[in-house]
Protein backbone atom coordinates (compact mmCIF):
# COMPACT_ATOMS: atom_id res chain seq x y z
CA UNK A 1 0.00 0.00 0.00
CA UNK A 2 1.23 3.07 -1.18
CA UNK A 3 0.75 5.37 1.80
CA UNK A 4 1.65 2.58 4.19
CA UNK A 5 5.38 2.43 2.52
CA UNK A 6 4.92 6.36 2.24
CA UNK A 7 3.96 6.42 6.26
CA UNK A 8 7.04 3.89 7.12
CA UNK A 9 9.93 5.83 5.01
CA UNK A 10 8.94 9.20 7.09
CA UNK A 11 9.21 7.37 10.47
CA UNK A 12 12.34 6.04 9.09
CA UNK A 13 13.40 9.26 8.45
CA UNK A 14 12.16 10.90 11.47
CA UNK A 15 14.47 7.85 13.33
CA UNK A 16 17.62 8.49 11.00
CA UNK A 17 19.11 5.05 11.14
CA UNK A 18 21.92 5.16 8.56
CA UNK A 19 21.09 1.89 7.41
CA UNK A 20 17.25 1.99 7.21
CA UNK A 21 17.40 5.11 5.60
CA UNK A 22 19.93 3.90 2.95
CA UNK A 23 17.40 1.07 2.42
CA UNK A 24 14.34 3.54 2.30
CA UNK A 25 16.31 5.68 -0.16
CA UNK A 26 16.84 2.59 -2.41
CA UNK A 27 12.95 1.50 -2.16
CA UNK A 28 12.28 5.02 -3.15
CA UNK A 29 13.86 4.80 -6.47
CA UNK A 30 11.13 1.71 -7.11
CA UNK A 31 8.62 3.59 -6.18
CA UNK A 32 9.09 6.27 -8.27
CA UNK A 33 9.82 3.46 -10.91
CA UNK A 34 6.48 2.19 -10.41
CA UNK A 35 4.43 5.58 -9.69
CA UNK A 36 6.07 8.13 -11.64
CA UNK A 37 5.86 10.34 -8.38
CA UNK A 38 7.21 10.04 -4.40
CA UNK A 39 5.27 11.16 -1.71
CA UNK A 40 7.01 13.65 0.52
CA UNK A 41 7.16 11.89 3.19
CA UNK A 42 9.99 9.90 1.61
CA UNK A 43 12.33 12.86 1.39
CA UNK A 44 14.24 12.95 4.62
CA UNK A 45 15.14 9.40 4.63
CA UNK A 46 16.38 9.75 1.33
CA UNK A 47 18.57 12.73 2.31
CA UNK A 48 19.79 10.72 5.14
CA UNK A 49 20.96 7.71 3.97
CA UNK A 50 20.87 8.34 -0.22
CA UNK A 51 23.81 8.65 -2.60
CA UNK A 52 24.77 11.02 -5.34
CA UNK A 53 21.36 10.13 -7.23
CA UNK A 54 19.25 10.75 -4.48
CA UNK A 55 20.61 14.06 -3.42
CA UNK A 56 20.52 15.38 -7.15
CA UNK A 57 16.82 14.69 -7.06
CA UNK A 58 16.15 16.79 -3.87
CA UNK A 59 18.22 19.08 -5.54
CA UNK A 60 16.11 19.40 -8.29
CA UNK A 61 12.61 19.49 -5.98
CA UNK A 62 14.60 22.40 -4.68
CA UNK A 63 14.53 24.42 -8.12
CA UNK A 64 10.92 22.80 -8.87
CA UNK A 65 8.05 25.21 -10.27
CA UNK A 66 5.86 24.02 -7.88
CA UNK A 67 6.16 25.80 -4.65
CA UNK A 68 4.82 22.66 -2.58
CA UNK A 69 7.60 20.60 -4.18
CA UNK A 70 10.04 23.77 -3.78
CA UNK A 71 9.57 23.77 0.10
CA UNK A 72 9.97 20.02 0.23
CA UNK A 73 12.88 19.99 -0.71
CA UNK A 74 14.35 22.62 1.07
CA UNK A 75 13.05 20.77 4.32
CA UNK A 76 14.63 17.69 3.38
CA UNK A 77 18.06 19.18 3.02
CA UNK A 78 17.77 19.62 6.56
CA UNK A 79 18.62 16.15 7.13
CA UNK A 80 21.42 16.00 4.23
CA UNK A 81 25.41 15.95 4.71
CA UNK A 82 26.21 16.82 0.88
CA UNK A 83 28.29 19.84 0.64
CA UNK A 84 26.12 20.66 -2.52
CA UNK A 85 22.73 20.90 -0.14
CA UNK A 86 24.79 23.02 1.88
CA UNK A 87 26.02 25.39 -0.59
CA UNK A 88 22.75 25.63 -1.43
CA UNK A 89 20.80 26.19 1.58
CA UNK A 90 23.76 28.93 2.24
CA UNK A 91 22.84 30.63 -0.99
CA UNK A 92 18.82 30.77 -0.34
CA UNK A 93 19.37 31.88 3.03
CA UNK A 94 21.93 34.73 2.42
CA UNK A 95 19.11 35.82 -0.55
CA UNK A 96 16.34 38.19 0.73
CA UNK A 97 14.40 38.13 -1.79
CA UNK A 98 13.90 34.38 -1.66
CA UNK A 99 10.51 33.07 -0.80
CA UNK A 100 12.37 30.35 1.00
CA UNK A 101 15.03 31.82 2.90
CA UNK A 102 13.25 31.18 6.30
CA UNK A 103 12.76 27.41 5.75
CA UNK A 104 16.18 27.35 4.47
CA UNK A 105 17.87 29.36 8.04
CA UNK A 106 15.33 26.46 9.38
CA UNK A 107 17.05 23.47 7.88
CA UNK A 108 20.70 25.51 8.45
CA UNK A 109 20.34 25.56 12.38
CA UNK A 110 19.25 21.87 12.11
CA UNK A 111 22.40 21.45 10.11
CA UNK A 112 24.27 23.17 12.35
CA UNK A 113 23.01 21.58 15.98
CA UNK A 114 23.60 18.17 14.23
CA UNK A 115 27.43 19.57 13.36
CA UNK A 116 27.79 20.67 16.85
CA UNK A 117 27.12 17.19 18.67
CA UNK A 118 29.25 15.67 15.64
CA UNK A 119 32.19 14.48 16.70
CA UNK A 120 35.93 16.20 15.94
CA UNK A 121 37.66 14.39 13.11
CA UNK A 122 41.21 14.62 11.44
CA UNK A 123 39.71 16.43 8.68
CA UNK A 124 37.40 19.46 8.62
CA UNK A 125 33.82 19.20 6.59
CA UNK A 126 31.96 21.88 5.38
CA UNK A 127 29.62 23.11 8.12
CA UNK A 128 27.37 25.73 8.99
CA UNK A 129 28.95 27.55 12.08
CA UNK A 130 31.81 27.94 9.69
CA UNK A 131 29.52 29.58 6.81
CA UNK A 132 28.17 32.03 9.57
CA UNK A 133 31.23 32.97 11.36
CA UNK A 134 32.50 34.19 7.91
CA UNK A 135 29.66 35.85 7.26
CA UNK A 136 30.22 37.38 10.68
CA UNK A 137 33.28 39.67 9.11
CA UNK A 138 31.44 40.55 6.18
CA UNK A 139 31.58 44.38 5.67
CA UNK A 140 27.80 44.00 4.91
CA UNK A 141 25.59 44.75 8.07
CA UNK A 142 22.61 42.86 6.87
CA UNK A 143 25.31 39.99 6.10
CA UNK A 144 26.47 40.27 9.87
CA UNK A 145 23.41 40.48 11.23
CA UNK A 146 21.44 37.38 9.57
CA UNK A 147 24.58 35.45 10.87
CA UNK A 148 23.71 36.70 14.17
CA UNK A 149 20.30 36.27 14.33
CA UNK A 150 20.70 32.34 13.06
CA UNK A 151 23.23 31.86 15.60
CA UNK A 152 21.20 33.15 18.41
CA UNK A 153 19.66 29.64 17.67
CA UNK A 154 22.40 27.34 17.60
CA UNK A 155 24.69 26.91 20.84
CA UNK A 156 28.63 26.23 20.05
CA UNK A 157 31.22 27.58 22.01
CA UNK A 158 32.84 29.28 18.62
CA UNK A 159 29.35 31.09 17.75
CA UNK A 160 29.52 32.95 21.32
CA UNK A 161 33.47 34.33 20.84
CA UNK A 162 32.33 35.46 17.68
CA UNK A 163 29.02 37.16 18.94
CA UNK A 164 31.00 38.37 21.86
CA UNK A 165 33.08 40.10 18.97
CA UNK A 166 30.66 41.29 16.85
CA UNK A 167 28.45 42.76 20.72
CA UNK A 168 31.80 44.85 20.91
CA UNK A 169 31.75 46.03 17.40
CA UNK A 170 30.97 49.34 16.26
CA UNK A 171 27.41 49.13 14.12
CA UNK A 172 24.75 49.64 16.91
CA UNK A 173 22.17 47.62 15.05
CA UNK A 174 24.08 44.24 15.00
CA UNK A 175 25.40 44.96 18.26
CA UNK A 176 21.78 45.11 19.14
CA UNK A 177 21.52 41.49 17.23
CA UNK A 178 24.57 39.80 18.98
CA UNK A 179 23.49 40.67 21.64
CA UNK A 180 20.27 38.80 22.05
CA UNK A 181 21.71 35.80 20.46
CA UNK A 182 23.56 35.98 23.50
CA UNK A 183 21.54 36.41 26.00
CA UNK A 184 18.89 33.93 23.81
CA UNK A 185 21.70 31.16 24.27
CA UNK A 186 21.96 32.06 27.54
CA UNK A 187 18.96 33.44 29.15
CA UNK A 188 19.25 35.17 32.79
CA UNK A 189 15.83 34.16 34.82
CA UNK A 190 14.51 36.81 36.21
CA UNK A 191 11.10 36.84 38.75
CA UNK A 192 8.37 35.45 37.32
CA UNK A 193 9.87 34.94 33.93
CA UNK A 194 11.27 31.29 32.90
CA UNK A 195 14.72 30.81 32.02
CA UNK A 196 14.51 31.29 27.37
CA UNK A 197 11.69 33.50 27.63
CA UNK A 198 11.95 36.95 26.28
CA UNK A 199 11.31 39.51 23.89
CA UNK A 200 11.70 38.81 20.33
CA UNK A 201 14.86 39.35 18.37
CA UNK A 202 14.88 42.39 15.83
CA UNK A 203 14.40 41.42 12.66
CA UNK A 204 17.31 39.98 10.27
CA UNK A 205 16.85 42.27 7.91
CA UNK A 206 17.58 45.35 10.30
CA UNK A 207 19.72 47.82 8.90
CA UNK A 208 19.16 46.58 5.32
CA UNK A 209 20.64 47.87 2.33
CA UNK A 210 23.11 50.16 4.78
CA UNK A 211 26.78 49.08 4.62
Amino acid sequence: DEVVRAAAAEAIGAMGDMEACAAAAAAAEEEVRMRLRLDRKWLRAMAIGGGEVHTAFLLKLCGSSAYNDQRAGYEALAAANDPATLDLLLKTFRNDESSFQTVAADALAERALRDAARPVTGRAQPSVITALLEDLKSADRAVRARAAHLLARVDTPAGRTALEQVRNGEDAAVRALAGFALRRLAPPARDGEEAGEGRSPPPAGTARRTR
